[in-house]
């Protein structure tokens, strides 16, 4: 099994094209404006303009990676493209059927101008109905950190960078030649001289963008030599910081209802903005939710979660719950709670 890998935009496409004119069976999508069901007209005029050529994936493993045997089986012994977000989520077995990577690499700037490009002028829901929208969707470096950053840290404990080649996207459309000698190399597999005419340099559109960051730029220069001790502690700080701004907090003692937030609603319920802490507390009583089950006993032992820095760390007992005869968190429990009102469980 062979993975094509690298952000959305990265060339990942054509190298599926590459892959297949040097004679290897790939998998996916070969042909361009190939129409996708639920695809509206300007989408599928967007992704036709993109990638004219195609995408050559498998919907759904192209983002979410392999995740059972059947899929295993059917794909290797195929080249098949799988971004990185999707080979960080490949389950091991899987994993270990691959005999070659090829990384498909890009600046991140450049990623994110042509992403942006991608998510651009979509369909939007209003008051009127489905209209499409020509703002340009602003995409945050963050998540090429995240993304890319994600993979490194499991890759490295999968030891996956002794069979990746790494292919620069700048290099390939503009020293085309000797990159593709370099990959029929890697797959050892004969030179096709045909091969480099399916590398267009006028789909090189996206090379004026903003200034990147730096702890994506690193990342980015470290790929490129496969060498990653000076990233791996500052990806796990950003992560980690970015989980914490993300999280769900359960704020039910404080609002007197049950609700999971992040921090943007927190910030709406501290302010009560537009009232929508009010609604949330109507929104409960007149459906006459409750407001605990029976196994309920929020006298536990204490725990803290941390949070962002705006609000700090928050202290709160455990649930003793006599359903599952031990102390859980008020998280669990949350989760628990809400099965029970979408009637998947029923408590005694």
């Amino acid at each position: 099994m062979i993975i094509v890998t690298g952000e959305p935009r990265s060339g990942t496409s054509l190298m599926m094209r590459i892959v297949d004119s040097l004679g290897l069976e790939i998998a996916g999508e070969k042909h361009a404006g190939t129409k996708r069901p639920n695809r509206s007209k300007k989408r599928q005029e967007r992704a036709e303009y993109l990638n004219p050529e195609g995408f050559w994936e498998v919907p759904g493993i192209v983002s979410r990676g392999m995740k059972t045997e059947e899929q295993i089986e059917k794909y290797k012994d195929k080249v098949i493209k799988i971004v990185t977000n999707g080979l960080s989520g490949t389950v091991q077995p899987a994993i270990d059927k691959i005999d070659k990577i090829i990384f498909c690499l890009r600046h991140p700037r450049e990623v994110a101008f042509s992403q942006q490009k991608l998510v651009s002028g979509v369909e939007v829901s209003k008051e009127s109905g489905w209209e499409f929208s020509p703002e340009n969707t602003q995409i945050d470096l963050g998540k090429y950190v995240m993304s890319v950053g994600g993979y490194i840290l499991r890759s490295t404990k999968r030891d996956l960078w002794d069979k990746t080649l790494v292919v620069e996207y700048e290099d390939l459309i503009t020293n085309g030649w000797s990159e593709i000698k370099k990959i029929s190399n890697f797959l050892e597999v004969p030179y096709n001289p045909e091969t480099k005419n399916l590398i267009r340099k006028d789909l090189y559109r996206s090379v004026k963008v903003p200034e990147v960051d730096e702890l994506a730029d690193n990342i980015y220069r470290c790929v490129k030599v496969k060498k990653f001790d000076e990233v791996i502690e500052p990806i796990k700080q950003f992560i980690n910081e970015k989980r914490i701004k993300n999280r769900q907090w359960l704020d039910d003692t404080e609002y007197e209802t049950w609700t999971i937030s992040g921090w943007a609603l927190h910030k709406s319920l501290i302010t009560n903005n537009n009232n929508v802490r009010d609604k949330l507390v109507g929104s409960a009583y007149s459906r006459s939710l409750p407001t605990q089950c029976n196994h309920y006993d929020p006298t536990g032992e204490e725990y803290t979660i941390e949070r962002v820095e705006q609000l700090g760390p928050l202290t709160r007992t455990k649930i003793k719950c006599s359903d599952k005869k031990e102390e859980v968190t008020r998280e669990l429990c949350f989760n628990c709670w809400q099965q029970i009102l979408m009637g998947r469980k029923s408590v005694a």
